[in-house]
């Protein structure tokens, strides 16, 4: 059983732990600015009271009256990635969306424990063709990195590097580190027991 998390729930990570000490988990991360940007495309629909909303972006109520709404997410996810990287070591690996790939879900699957054969990582390699967001599974993927890096307003930018920039670089950095990023494939095959087959 996999569980998909809101970014929210990084803030209970403490929380989570206490009801489920062995359970590993990931920490995806992406370039702030790029977030930002598909905020902006498609504002969330999700209403939060002014309390929940300061909480999650790590600042008092007063504050976020004098912040932009661009400004409060770019604190928010620095809050996120802030409160990842306080939980490093319980359990959790780091992934950032730049080394998202099909060949990762070896290493993503080996972390929770899973060792997967030919058949599902092919199956895993077909997933990542489609939208993750398309429920009819249909709609192609396409790599939209640069286009969302064209589209950042000079706010969008401002915001990302003052409030989300440090924290997310750390958790960008935690996720090329040995001991908090997913271990290479060749670890993985060397450590595996004898008979175990890689495709």
């Amino acid at each position: 059983l996999f569980v998909k998390l809101t970014p929210f729930d990084v803030m209970f990570v403490p929380l989570l732990r206490k009801a489920f000490p062995a359970v590993p988990w990931i920490f995806l991360s992406r370039d702030p600015v790029e977030v930002m940007v598909s905020v902006h495309r498609k504002p969330f629909s999700i209403s939060l009271s002014r309390e929940r909303e300061a909480f999650a972006a790590g600042i008092s109520v007063s504050e976020l009256a004098q912040r932009s709404p661009m400004e409060v997410f770019a604190h928010t996810i620095g809050n996120f990635c802030d409160a990842a990287a306080r939980a490093a070591g319980t359990g959790g690996a780091f992934l950032d969306y730049a080394d998202l790939s099909p060949d990762s879900m070896f290493a993503i699957l080996s972390h929770f424990g899973v060792r997967p054969g030919a058949d599902e990582l092919m199956a895993a390699g077909e997933a990542f063709k489609l939208h993750a967001k398309d429920l009819l599974r249909q709609a192609p993927w396409i790599p939209d990195t640069d286009q969302k890096q064209r589209e950042a307003t000079a706010e969008i930018r401002e915001g990302a590097e003052r409030f989300a920039g440090p924290p997310y670089q750390r958790v960008r950095l935690m996720a090329r580190t040995p001991g908090f990023s997913l271990p290479d494939r060749k670890i993985l095959e060397r450590t595996s027991p004898p008979g175990m087959e890689f495709s």
